[in-house]
């Protein structure tokens, strides 16, 4: 076994130093523009902002289809739903022209959902396990073939594993209960005797 190969340094935890933590590792990285969906989200006819409608779609389509699948729903919402029959009924009106980007920017940064950070979270517990489970839980010694278990690595696949399941847990009670509740149940009409 060559120790100079990038998965023994990836795993060679001796090379790795201690970094100061401080916020500004977690800030976005600063870009002077301007977010239209937070500065410029009125309130409809309905009473409800166009953001409201968003979040909407946003909280029904977490973790039944992909992120961008969501911003690219939310743009053609935008674009069918509000732009469309604005430009339609005034033309000399400057609506923006949004992409998919757009709404990933907002959501991503401005409009965060605790549903979508803890999915995120579910699914990094997720990779750090097929991580150890691809990387070393189990050895093989070279000459003989024996193989053994790595207990450190099945000590942290068992901390992940409690950690995953606490989460899904939560999950599963918090916001699924919570879409079972918003959906309405019809059931058959019963007429009493005449």
């Amino acid at each position: 076994m060559n120790y100079n190969d990038e998965e023994f340094q990836e795993l060679n935890f001796q090379n790795d130093r201690n970094i100061q933590i401080n916020e500004s590792i977690f800030e976005e990285p600063f870009d002077a523009c301007e977010c239209v969906l937070c500065t410029k989200s009125n309130l409809g006819e309905n009473g409800t902002s166009i953001l409201d409608e968003l979040r909407k779609i946003d909280n029904e389509m977490i973790g039944k289809v992909s992120d961008n699948a969501i911003y690219s729903i939310m743009a053609r919402y935008f674009q069918e739903t509000i732009r469309a029959p604005s430009q339609r009924h005034n033309p000399d009106l400057n609506m923006p022209f949004l992409l998919a980007k757009d709404f990933k920017q907002h959501f991503m940064f401005h409009d965060m959902n605790p549903k979508r950070m803890l999915k995120e979270d579910i699914t990094f517990l997720n990779d750090a396990q097929e991580f150890l489970k691809k990387n070393g839980i189990v050895t093989e010694n070279t000459t003989n073939g024996a193989k053994k278990l790595n207990m450190g690595y099945m000590k942290q696949w068992n901390i992940l594993s409690k950690t995953k399941l606490d989460l899904i847990r939560y999950y599963t009670t918090h916001y699924l209960d919570e879409e079972a509740k918003s959906q309405s149940v019809s059931k058959p009409q019963e007429f009493s005797n005449f």
